[in-house]
């Protein structure tokens, strides 16, 4: 996957899916502002070399029924904090699996979206950011800590917190 975080042009994003089949690339993420829905609709229906993603930017079931509307990524990629909350992400959630649409949340911060793979056995993978490699091993820890890490034969598992509500702890000043 590739993440091109909104800078790319419609012309430029069909050179870079011309240039990728060598690479085996499953999607390429964010390649125009978030709303430009039609542009992401041409693009979709010109790029056969990978697929198309979209959606931390997209912050209401609205902004995704456009999405849906023009056709214009083959996957959904809600972002819980900023979508607005679980419930407005079980709408959109609702509506990618009725339009055969595969939905993989973006899961910033302490892994909310986790709390939402739970809740979709069906659902497996969660976009999120990892400690850059090379730093303190303090970050790791806590990381996988935050996270329940663990690790198999396919890779690294991350589980939600059994605490109440997203796991998270307020410090009171």
């Amino acid at each position: 996957m590739i993440d091109c975080w909104m800078a790319l042009s419609e012309v430029y994003t069909i050179q870079l899916a011309e240039g990728i089949p060598p690479y085996k690339i499953l999607w390429i993420e964010e390649v125009l502002p978030p709303d430009d829905y039609e542009g992401f609709g041409r693009l979709n229906q010109q790029i056969t070399s990978t697929l198309l993603a979209t959606g931390e930017h997209e912050y209401t079931r609205w902004g995704f029924r456009r999405l849906l509307n023009a056709k214009a990524v083959d996957i959904w990629q809600p972002e819980i904090m900023t979508c607005g909350g679980m419930s407005e992400l079980r709408h959109i959630g609702s509506m990618a699996p009725a339009n055969d649409i595969p939905l993989y949340p973006h899961a910033r911060g302490i892994g909310a979206a986790l709390h939402y793979l739970a809740f979709h056995p069906a659902l497996t993978w969660a976009e999120t950011t990892l400690p850059p490699p090379g730093g303190p091993s303090d970050v790791y820890k806590l990381f996988a800590e935050q996270r329940n890490v663990t690790r198999g034969p396919e890779g690294v598992y991350f589980q939600p917190s059994e605490k109440p509500g997203f796991g998270w702890d307020f410090e009171l000043a």
